[in-house]
């Protein structure tokens, strides 16, 4: 829609400078109209519906709002912590802790830092 109302005043004004009428520029228009149905109808109705893909197994659903809100979050996160990084002149991975349940050997070290 957006991408339609910025390009459209264009391709008329520049079909009516070719052809000095603005019917061909209201064809253009009509033409990508039609075009663009054809691409929603042929379209298989199981990428909309949100199905896998039976070859390969792969899910072609679009990701859900909260998906999508979770992925910008983490995108917005990540540019605080490199912004972070590189006013204080330290690499990224310093402000990553390692996970102490998933790493025994940092367990054991955070255990001995204890003591």
């Amino acid at each position: 829609g957006n991408l339609a109302g910025f390009a459209s005043p264009y391709v008329i004004g520049a079909l009516r400078d070719a052809t000095g009428s603005t019917a061909a520029g209201m064809y253009a228009i009509a033409v990508m109209l039609v075009v663009g149905a054809a691409c929603v109808f042929v379209t298989p109705a199981r990428i909309m519906m949100g199905e896998c893909d039976k070859k390969s197994g792969r899910d072609i659903r679009l990701p859900s709002g909260e998906q999508a809100a979770a992925t910008r979050e983490h995108e917005r996160t990540l540019r605080t912590l490199k912004r972070l990084a590189d006013v204080l002149g330290r690499p990224i991975e310093d402000f990553f802790k390692p996970d102490a349940d998933g790493d025994p050997a940092r367990s054991k070290v955070d255990e001995e830092e204890r003591k």
